[in-house]
């Protein structure tokens, strides 16, 4: 028997994929839900976390912003699940097709702010451009750092060609010619299966660094630049990565700060530990196309109580800590905590009101509260030849 094919499903079928791993919405469009770690950032955003981080890349020559318009409309539709806005339900947020793709917008003074997540037809990305930086601003409800970064080398590899370079190889880039892959917008952390691992140990209250809050949708940045060809050998020539070496930077800064207060203060702030929250990517653990949130933390820690630490001995500590922790058996651990509370029937019935205030309570208890700092290294950022010579460099604004 013929089927008839509707307007609707027509709509569909240009996304490639997208109806195969969505769900059909009453009103007709179509929606998927959030991925497990998704799920607690709509609940704790506000006017001072908007949750948005920022990609971007600064060319040598003057954003044309016709050939971004176009580029951006092409690479939207390699990647349809980032062409959507946020949705509540009874239970759970989900996420809902927008028909168009999302429009440049010009820079702004303070990047990551005034934003609306829940806003209705709010777009989970903005694409800014303001002379020769193009920026990518994603919500964390929608990708992590390492999504981020595959559609901002896809935007860009595409913007070059809208100039007119040919790119001669794509490298492992998404070209916007090819049609997505059903994988890429799976919740990987829910294919793993590891409910049946026992939970990290609670974690004890970390210091912080007092002050005074800055005005709302401030956004205070430091910029420096460093080549990386030095900054590896530097790490290397104390036994550590990039990311232990930074780390162990940041916890002698910590150990600093703390020796120069003044001897009562110094003595209190010695009570808890200084610990650095640091993300890791899941896929070179676990292969997967997702280009959603798939991601976990360890967190390095050194207690001062038991007196001061030399650079040298900070590395190896943080050394070892990641050797250790960044492991199947450990990460499991993580994963296995997150999967295992969304899917209790308990926490699934209660309504979607009362899920916000908890988990804004659990991240306040359990985030912040539980750590010094973050840390976030991307790595590396990997443009075909014909692009990145004309890429002077790249940013990340966590």
């Amino acid at each position: 028997m013929a089927v008839k094919q509707t307007d609707a499903s027509k709509k569909t079928a240009e996304y490639g994929g997208f109806r195969s791993e969505g769900r059909r919405h009453e009103e007709g469009t179509i929606w998927f839900p959030l991925d497990n770690i998704g799920k607690i950032f709509p609940a704790i955003q506000g006017r001072r976390y908007s949750t948005l981080f920022r990609l971007a890349v600064v060319l040598d020559h003057p954003i044309k912003i016709s050939a971004l318009e176009k580029a951006l409309k092409r690479v939207m539709l390699r990647f349809p699940y980032f062409q959507v806005e946020l949705r509540p339900g009874v239970f759970w947020y989900f996420l809902e097709r927008l028909e168009n793709p999302p429009e440049i917008m010009a820079d702004g003074r303070s990047p990551c702010t005034r934003y609306s997540l829940k806003k209705k037809g709010a777009y989970l990305l903005r694409v800014r451009a303001y002379q020769r930086r193009l920026s990518v601003e994603f919500c964390h409800a929608l990708t992590d750092g390492t999504g981020g970064t595959m559609f901002l080398r896809s935007l860009v590899t595409e913007y070059f060609r809208q100039c007119g370079t040919e790119i001669s190889d794509w490298l492992d880039i998404a070209n916007p010619d090819d049609r997505p892959e059903p994988g890429e917008f799976r919740d990987a952390n829910q294919v793993i299966g590891v409910e049946q691992y026992p939970a990290p140990p609670a974690r004890s209250s970390a210091f912080h660094i007092g002050g005074q809050l800055i005005p709302v949708f401030d956004y205070r940045i430091i910029t420096g630049l460093v080549p990386l060809s030095a900054l590896r050998e530097k790490a290397r020539e104390n036994g550590a990565s990039v990311t232990e070496y930074i780390s162990a930077a940041l916890f002698w800064a910590f150990q600093e700060h703390i020796d120069s207060l003044p001897p009562r203060r110094r003595r209190k702030a010695k009570l808890k530990p200084l610990r650095i929250l640091v993300p890791v990517n899941m896929r070179p653990f676990y292969p997967t196309q997702t280009r959603r949130n798939f991601f976990t933390y360890i967190d390095p820690e050194i207690d001062l109580r038991l007196g001061s630490y030399d650079f040298s001995e900070i590395v190896q500590r943080v050394h070892n800590y990641m050797q250790v922790e960044r492991s199947h058996k450990s990460l499991n651990r993580h994963l296995s905590r997150n999967v295992s509370s969304e899917r209790s029937w308990y926490v699934r019935i209660i309504p979607l009101w009362i899920k916000d205030l908890v988990l804004k309570a659990v991240y306040r208890h359990s985030g912040d509260g539980k750590n010094s700092t973050s840390f976030s290294n991307l790595g590396g950022l990997v443009l075909p030849d014909e692009v990145s010579k004309h890429v002077q460099w790249a940013e990340f604004i966590p």
